[in-house]
């Protein structure tokens, strides 16, 4: 930028002998000087300055959480099918966790939610006839089970597959999206420890989950995981936090976690799931809830739910562990 200084500018008015005040300040007006101004925040004090804006930003997205109404207990009483949420379930293998999944699919579908399941390890169509089968018990009229079996999709192996175990970020990317434009609430993942990706290293285990959940945040679609316990738990042990198949990051990015423990030596059929991870209530970590599980023609679910006191679950815990062989599937005490 070209500065003109005064004294040139004005001598080009050298022939008038007497310049004005007036023709002097529209002389001055025209010249450039540059100038610096600094943004209003920047001279505001430290009392001025409007610190709860982060906060409030903070406080509008803790607002904007949505929570899908359900009738099952234990997950209800920690908003755990808000959406966004990382759900884990952890039991023994072979315990009855697909048979829990189901049941809370049937809720879902009733409520009236969008719901996918990716299946690990089993048939497509074992799933719906189970819960066409436990709808039917729920229900009497075929079109309406037909409505609600129209919001649920299915997914496998063979229509979602894995091309490469490098791939996990992608490979959530691309699910993410089917079930976006399929409009899905929520997704079940049965089961994680059968996926490819947890079958291999624990780097390639931990980033699977990761991009699990960062995909879940990022389309608001509540995840419920089912898992398996590591191989070396006692069999007749109560499931703690660090005996989630894995490495931690299973139980670090989850947002809830519920162990699904069974009593072979009490009684063969019965569960009590007990939450053992909270984000958002870890108040509330360590409740345990009594499931009542109902046999079908094809399979089974569980029925009511009973919240049931810690020293009752521990008593529980307790007798199954100690119990001697001699004593299996006696009744409860």
């Amino acid at each position: 930028m070209n500065y003109v200084n005064e004294p040139q500018l004005l001598r080009q008015y050298k022939d008038k002998k007497t310049i004005n005040t007036k023709t002097k300040e529209n002389i001055m007006n025209k010249f450039k000087k540059p100038s610096f101004h600094l943004p209003l925040e920047t001279l505001r004090t430290i009392d001025e300055v409007s610190k709860p804006n982060y906060f409030n930003h903070k406080q509008s997205l803790q607002e904007e959480k949505i929570s899908l109404d359900t009738k099952i207990n234990f997950m209800k009483e920690v908003d755990a099918f808000t959406l966004g949420n990382l759900n884990l379930i952890v039991g023994r293998t072979g315990k009855g966790k697909t048979d829990l999944a189901i049941t809370m699919v049937a809720d879902n579908l009733i409520k009236g939610h969008a719901v996918a399941i990716y299946i690990s390890e089993g048939l497509i169509s074992d799933y719906y006839k189970q819960l066409e089968s436990l709808l039917k018990t729920k229900l009497k009229e075929e079109s309406v089970i037909d409505s609600y079996m129209s919001k649920l999709m299915i997914l496998s192996t063979l229509e979602h597959p894995t091309n490469s175990v490098l791939e996990y970020d992608s490979w959530c990317k691309k699910l993410f999206s089917i079930l976006r434009d399929n409009k899905v609430q929520l997704l079940y993942f049965d089961n994680l420890t059968t996926s490819s990706f947890s079958n291999s290293t624990p780097e390639i285990e931990s980033g699977f989950l990761r991009s699990l959940a960062t995909e879940a945040k990022k389309y608001q679609i509540c995840v419920t995981g089912l898992i398996h316990t590591t191989k070396t738990l006692n069999p007749f042990s109560e499931i703690k936090i660090e005996d989630i198949r894995g490495n931690s990051a299973n139980s670090n990015l989850a947002t809830n976690v519920f162990a699904f423990n069974n009593f072979d030596r009490l009684d063969k059929g019965m569960r009590i799931i007990k939450l053992i991870k909270s984000r958002d209530y870890g108040e509330k970590v360590g409740l345990s809830f009594d499931l009542t599980y109902k046999k079908l023609k094809f399979r089974g679910f569980y029925g009511k739910t009973s919240k049931i006191s810690e020293i009752v679950s521990n008593r529980y815990f307790l007798q199954n562990y100690k119990q001697k062989l001699s004593g299996l599937n006696q009744a409860r005490s």
